[in-house]
């Protein structure tokens, strides 16, 4: 099923960018109201956002952020991460504009996806490899859908973006996957999805990427072969004053959001 309604990005000066969320909807009215502080009505989530009752977020989660949303007159966008319910994603319709509708205000975008904003390019390609996936039950907190493909990649094609939003970041952004004992096949899987993005942003070139997935908040630079500069924005997880940050599309400039964890 399609529907006709679409979330309206045209005319976006600035947009908030956030990261990881769990399922916790006091948190992302937070992310929201100050949003909304901020004049700004669109915020693009990079995952894990909660979709279909994650973890602590219940099924009402959706339902709560769309409320949040109506009251602050604001739009979010999910590239879905490695903890979102992807049976509960293919169940869902699709907008006119081929995204997938999840509430009055709020879309998840297919893997992978291609869009406009304010004038700039953007493309997604969310999922991840959940580190932890051993202490994990499929269909209920673990999905087999959850990591890109090269086929995803290939997807996306080679025509240059602006801006790449992903869950995961590609292998030249230093993080520390801290917190767990990890076995080496799933290590390799996690550096192949990192590769993934690596490879990604060489075709299409984009000036800055944002991602999550690993729960801190850094600014990374690197040079492509072209002498393309690629900015790394990795956000950190909900109830950090790194989970929001708002994007000039003018300048491509990143600056905080005014949150009070």
């Amino acid at each position: 099923m399609v529907l006709k309604s679409a979330l309206d990005l045209s005319g976006q000066a600035r947009v908030v960018v956030a990261g990881d969320w769990h399922g916790d909807s006091r948190w992302a009215r937070d992310v929201l109201e100050a949003t909304a502080a901020a004049q700004i009505d669109l915020v693009f989530q990079v995952g894990d956002f909660g979709i279909g009752g994650f973890g602590m977020s219940g099924p009402s989660t959706v339902r709560q952020v769309d409320k949040a949303c109506h009251k602050f007159g604001c739009q979010v966008v999910v590239v879905p991460g490695n903890h979102d319910d992807y049976d509960h994603l293919a169940r869902r319709p699709f907008d006119e504009a081929g995204m997938i509708h999840l509430g009055r205000y709020i879309r998840a975008v297919p893997r992978p996806f291609r869009f406009e904003v304010g004038g700039r390019r953007f493309g997604a390609l969310g999922g991840a490899v959940s580190i932890d996936c051993g202490d994990r039950v499929e269909g209920v907190d673990w999905w087999p859908q959850e990591a890109p493909s090269w086929s995803d990649v290939q997807s996306l094609g080679t025509a240059p973006l602006d801006v790449l939003i992903g869950h995961d970041l590609p292998a030249e952004v230093p993080v520390t996957p801290g917190g767990h004992d990890i076995d080496l096949a799933t290590l390799a899987r996690a550096a192949e999805v990192r590769a993934m993005l690596s490879t990604a942003i060489t075709q299409t070139r984009p000036q800055v990427v944002f991602g999550g997935h690993w729960h801190e908040r850094l600014s990374h630079h690197y040079t492509l072969e072209d002498g393309t500069t690629v900015r790394c924005e990795a956000l950190d997880m909900e109830r950090t004053p790194g989970n929001a940050v708002v994007l000039d599309l003018i300048s491509l400039s990143v600056s905080p959001l005014d949150l009070h964890p």
